[in-house]
């Protein structure tokens, strides 16, 4: 039945995110063991990748950190994010997306910045793009 293994890894990725996610809704933080081993499988692909010249996952990484950097976002959906843009580009792209367009509602009805459950946001995109695939 799963005899892809990048079917596997999206799956593998979905459901952490979802994980994620849910901690992220419930808690307003996600466990280290999520995140740090996702960080560095992603930023050991983006790596990989700049020997492939595919420039976009380390453009996307810095940006990420430099976001974070400047606290316009916290360390674990940056963490995620990168390890998303590593090793499922188009689900780091998708996840991103949602977190901005979620973001974005709130600033927009509320008229404020709040802080709001950015993983749970990537975790809805991550689902609609292993749904896409």
């Amino acid at each position: 039945m799963f005899s892809n293994p990048e079917l596997l890894l999206h799956l593998a990725l979905t459901g952490l995110l979802i994980l994620a996610g849910l901690q992220d809704w419930k808690k307003r933080e996600v466990s280290n063991w999520i995140m740090i081993p996702l960080f560095f499988l992603g930023i050991t692909f983006v790596i990989l990748r700049v020997g492939n010249l595919d420039l976009l996952p380390v453009i996307v990484a810095a940006i990420l950190a430099a976001a974070w950097t400047w606290k316009w976002m916290g360390g674990a959906d940056v963490k995620i994010l990168i390890g998303l843009w590593g090793l499922w580009p188009a689900a780091g792209f998708v996840g991103l997306l949602a977190a901005a367009v979620w973001g974005l509602a709130l600033i927009l009805i509320r008229h404020r910045r709040d802080r709001f459950p950015a993983v749970t946001a990537m975790a809805i995109g991550v689902i609609f793009a292993f749904l896409w695939i």
